[in-house]
């Protein structure tokens, strides 16, 4: 049911940042089949008319070093383009090439240019500083593996003193378990940019990304550029297995009017508080998205982005018309759910707002129910942990069991360390809630549940 989706197409759907002035991007790698990985890079830079260098030079490194380097040209139809929708110039480059790795284990691709934007605030001395591009990887004997790529473009602009909202919704085509936080930028593949502070925002609402929606929220209280790296870890079984990075740059300006949505807080929560809606599966699903502006004439366009568009034969579809009423547009999505989903999965979902300058993002989950006709229950459990973080204990609450089930919990550390391992849960048929406790460090931490043959991690904070 999982569709195969390309670094190409990846890297046509996210567009990020760079420049010499560079502003940001990342790399990702795609198992392909075999011993074949294609790498594709996608930088961003602001200096128009200012040529970028030709060729792009990846150095692969293994535990013991670099092993190889690589030398590719430029996408020629890609590159030098400038990024849709943003009225400010920023130039996007494309580079794509195919490795061979035969030999199991962790590896990392890097590249490193310079050098960054001279205005950057939050760096001792960005115009001196290169940006260094990395992810890694593991090769397994047998199993395929890519790292996660990410499914929302970046977003550049933002206004000061407005609650804002990004998610670069990360993505992983082989359904490994994905915990994402924000990190400094790179110089190299060890040393991060010199001086580096998080972007200022309102006590409020500082700089900050949810680790459960992967949604960077932040009211921006200083105008001027500010840069911040996306970190996604990859993990596969409890065991870290990769990561990859996005390297933003954010330019805070003070408009009259941005755009914001105008329905979103009354949909319906999780018991952790993020937006999330039932489908049943054999039946139509239909979510009305409402997104207003200031600006009575402004153009506002919307667009939804997913793992529903990802993995689903018959995905979603999205629209959006403008009501009349001002600027206000009104976006719909629908989806006639098959009956094959499985339940009790769950899929996230971001839908952005967009001026054609600043943007909005609103992140929702959607979960698969008990579809028509049938007799009795799956047995997918999808387990929601709260709180998180969490602190002396934690309280996982399940999805429906068909029959009476033993369950095997526990706590893994970031090492893949088993720290803590729980007597044996009976659960009953029906729904289900475990309260735990924690008496650990603090820390990331993941909870594997094991059921029969099935298995769940998942993660979450301790303070």
């Amino acid at each position: 049911m999982k569709k195969l989706y390309t670094l190409v197409a990846a890297a046509l759907m996210a567009l990020p940042l760079q420049a010499t002035h560079l502003m940001g991007g990342e790399i990702t790698v795609q198992h392909i089949g075999g011993n074949d990985y294609v790498i594709a890079m996608l930088a961003y830079r602001d200096t128009i008319g200012v040529p970028m260098a030709p060729t792009v030079t990846f150095e692969i490194s293994d535990t013991s070093g670099v092993i190889m380097t690589r030398t590719v040209a430029y996408d020629s139809t890609i590159s030098g383009n400038l990024l849709p929708q943003y009225p400010y110039g920023v130039e996007i480059y494309l580079a794509l090439d195919t490795i061979q790795l035969t030999t199991p284990g962790m590896y990392e691709v890097g590249w490193s240019s310079c050098c960054r934007n001279h205005a950057i605030q939050n760096l001792t001395n960005p115009g001196g500083e290169s940006m260094y591009f990395k992810t890694e990887f593991e090769v397994f004997p047998t199993a395929m593996n890519s790292t996660p790529f990410f499914l929302v473009p970046a977003a550049i602009f933002l206004p000061i003193n407005v609650p804002w909202q990004y998610n670069p919704l990360p993505f992983d085509v082989d359904g490994d378990s994905l915990y994402w936080s924000t990190d400094a930028p790179l110089r190299s593949s060890t040393t991060y940019c010199a001086g580096y502070t998080t972007p200022p925002g309102d006590t409020a609402n500082p700089f900050s990304l949810d680790p459960i929606t992967g949604t960077i929220s932040w009211t921006a209280n200083t105008m001027g550029n500010f840069v911040a790296t996306v970190l996604v870890e990859e993990f596969r079984n409890g065991v870290r297995i990769g990561s990859t990075r996005r390297d933003l740059q954010f330019i805070v300006t003070n408009p009259a009017a941005t755009p914001l949505f105008t329905n979103s807080s009354s949909w319906p929560t999780d018991a952790n508080g993020h937006y999330s809606f039932p489908l049943t599966a054999g039946l139509p699903f239909n979510l009305s998205v409402m997104a207003d502006h200031g600006d009575a004439n402004a153009d506002l366009d919307m667009a939804l982005y997913g793992e529903l568009v990802q993995i689903s034969s018959n995905p979603p579809s999205f629209s959006y018309f403008k009501t009349g009423n001002g600027a206000e547009i009104q976006g719909t999505m629908s989806w006639n759910v098959p009956t094959s989903m499985t339940v009790g999965d769950r899929f996230l979902n971001v839908v952005r707002v967009s001026d054609g300058l600043h943007t909005q993002d609103e992140a929702f989950f959607t979960v698969i129910v008990a579809g028509v006709g049938e007799d009795e229950v799956s047995s997918a459990i999808d387990p929601m942990i709260y709180p998180n973080p969490a602190r002396d204990q934690v309280t996982i609450q399940m999805g429906v069991l068909p029959m009476d089930a033993d369950m095997k919990v526990e706590l893994i550390n970031l090492y893949g360390q088993v720290v803590k391992e729980y007597p044996i849960q009976r659960l009953l048929a029906g729904n289900n809630v475990l309260q735990l406790s924690l008496e650990v460090d603090p820390g990331i931490y993941f909870l594997r549940m094991n059921h029969s043959d099935q298995s769940w991690v998942q993660a979450f904070l301790i303070e």
